[in-house]
């Protein structure tokens, strides 16, 4: 019987292990010790989770956190010199770019919308992303009708590049 829950005990800390990857935490087992010693640190470890899981408003918590870590990182971090650049230069360049500035913007409110709502069913999920397909779409589209522009080729980059919007339909597995 000492076995089983000795056995019982380490798969509960992997699985507590591979929450606290999933949720960001940091965690750490105990090395070795008595089972009791194991099973304490275990629910010491768990209940972390459980309250950085609740997070504040309604349990979303965590989810406002990711869009505003988004927010920032992104929107106002590494597409802001493209933002400050386009305008600058201007013309087709800044026309495009402020479409690109509101495809952000929607995916912004579908990522605060997915973080705080189970995964929906496929069909569900494709309706919810059409706002985000359709900016995409206005991107690629605008650089289709200026080809004539002498800014073309950096229409061009940024219409193959805008794509990359699509990382919210990527289905991450924990393993």
């Amino acid at each position: 019987m000492a076995g089983d829950l000795a056995g019982l005990v380490s798969r509960l800390e992997a699985v507590t292990a591979r929450l606290e990857g999933v949720a960001g935490a940091k965690g750490t087992a105990p090395a070795g010790g008595s089972t009791s010693k194991r099973l304490e640190a275990l629910a010491t470890r768990l209940e972390a989770l459980a309250d950085r899981k609740k997070g504040g408003a309604g349990g979303d918590g965590d989810a406002l956190e990711f869009v505003d870590e988004y927010k920032t990182c992104v929107i106002q971090g590494k597409l802001v010199k493209y933002f400050e650049l386009s305008a600058k230069i201007g013309g087709d360049v800044a026309t495009q770019a402020e479409i690109v500035k509101s495809a952000f913007q929607v995916q912004t409110t579908f990522l605060t919308a997915a973080g705080t709502h189970k995964a929906p069913p496929p069909a569900v999920l494709q309706e919810a992303l059409k706002p985000t397909s359709r900016k995409v779409g206005d991107v690629q589209g605008y650089c289709d009708r200026n080809r004539g522009s002498k800014m073309f080729n950096h229409l061009m980059a940024v219409k193959e590049g805008i794509g990359c919007i699509g990382w919210v339909t990527v289905v991450c597995t924990v393993t």
